[in-house]
């Protein structure tokens, strides 16, 4: 495993081993109902947008998916193509936990589609099944079996042994001498403590972490970024149960405040911090917002989708309640943690689609498009082509045209299976 916020995660699985690892999509030709085989058209143009250079709303591929995967086997059976060859929703397949995270939201999914009996893997996959089986926390219980008998694997490196532990425990397992085994991981700051604390900062399932497994990944903060970086993240997850923390992140979120090559941590600290409910986050979330308003570099704009997956709906409700801040650096970190939280700030877009149209500043309004792309839904097409006819800003029209272009294009890939075009 890779641990670190700036790292690509995992490795691409081979084109021909991943079919062959999907339930229903090996089990050889069958005769389809027709409901079936609209489903299975509906998935296929979803999965042909990532070749058309134009479109770049790859996250919202995985969110029509999932809508579909609650009640359709063969959108369940797509995001776990999906899952074990991310390059199927975008080309740099980097939306390997989103794609998990839609999955574990699906009831009734059956770990043994992710974990076959019998399975035969290697660190490629294994970690895109862990965060997945990760994710579903005691709902893959009966994955247990599998996942001792990894960890007893000589050819698992150190970062997936801590990885394993954490899942291990996540799924139920109560050893004492698991947990005391991620204990000593991430005291003596081992690879496997890496791969433990990474871990913990991508699934987010952490009941089973105990006073002394917490006090030693406080001490991880302030190391190198990237593994500070884990750490924050991490205690983001405990939200106030990672009180005992918030000194030190108070007195780390000073410094990177004083240091432009920090930026990135000042936006994991920050929100870590509010989401322990302290006195004075109100003021921390402002101070946030405004650099996430002002800053510019891509490793921010990743950290901003890390730190997304913290974001309770009650937090969330706060964010967006913000819009109407009078400073517009702040709405512009708004609307830019809108986009990052994607999907489940759907309820912003109409909000955004007014600044659009009343706001004074073009800097907050040249904002907004790209966060619609990831919230709207396609039926807004034909106000924003309206808006787009009176617009005077060639930044903001730009812009607008980019994101009825990315709708367009998922209406229509959509529409192929309606047999209706968005207006």
């Amino acid at each position: 495993m890779r641990s670190g916020l700036f790292k690509i995660l995992i490795f691409s699985l081979s084109f021909w081993a991943a079919p062959l690892l999907c339930l229903a999509l090996t089990e050889g030709s069958r005769i389809q109902s027709p409901s079936t085989q609209q489903e299975q058209n509906k998935v296929e143009s979803l999965l042909r947008l990532p070749r058309n250079p134009k479109f770049t709303a790859h996250r919202r591929i995985i969110e029509e998916l999932r809508r579909m995967a609650v009640s359709s086997q063969v959108a369940r059976d797509a995001l776990l193509r999906c899952l074990l060859n991310p390059e199927l929703v975008d080309p740099y397949g980097l939306h390997v936990v989103e794609i998990a995270e839609a999955l574990a939201q699906v009831e009734g999914l059956d770990i043994r589609a992710v974990i076959p009996e019998g399975l035969e893997t290697d660190s490629r996959t294994l970690e895109r099944r862990l965060i997945l089986t990760g994710m579903m926390g005691t709902r893959a219980k009966s994955a247990i079996p599998f996942l001792l008998r990894e960890l007893k694997e000589p050819e698992v490196d150190a970062n997936l042994r801590g990885a394993l532990r954490v899942v291990l425990a996540g799924t139920g397992y109560d050893s004492p001498e698991n947990l005391k085994a991620i204990q000593d991981d991430i005291t003596m700051r081992s690879d496997a403590g890496k791969g433990a604390v990474h871990m913990i900062s991508l699934i987010g399932k952490a009941d089973w972490i105990n006073d002394a497994i917490l006090s030693e990944i406080v001490k991880w903060l302030g190391k190198p970024d990237e593994v500070s970086a884990d750490a924050a993240l991490a205690l983001g997850r405990l939200g106030p149960r990672a009180r005992s923390a918030a000194a030190r992140l108070k007195a780390l979120l000073s410094a990177a405040q004083e240091n432009e090559d920090l930026g990135t941590l000042r936006i994991v600290y920050g929100f870590a911090l509010v989401t322990m409910n302290l006195e004075d986050q109100d003021v921390i979330l402002r101070q946030t917002l405004k650099y996430c308003g002002t800053c510019g570099n891509h490793t921010d704009f990743t950290a901003m989708e890390y730190v997304a997956r913290f974001i309770k709906p009650d937090l969330l409700k706060r964010v967006v309640e913000m819009l109407n801040d009078k400073d517009p650096e702040i709405v512009i970190g708004v609307v830019r943690m809108i986009s990052a939280v994607g999907a489940d700030a759907r309820e912003a877009a109409p909000e955004l689609i007014k600044i659009i149209e009343s706001a004074e500043d073009d800097r907050v309004r040249e904002s907004v498009p790209a966060a619609l792309i990831e919230v709207a839904d396609v039926s807004v097409i034909g106000r924003l082509q309206s808006l787009l006819g009176k617009e005077r800003s060639p930044d903001v029209r730009e812009r607008l045209e980019g994101a009825i272009e990315d709708l367009r294009l998922l209406a229509d890939a959509m529409d192929q299976v309606k047999g209706e075009k968005a207006q």
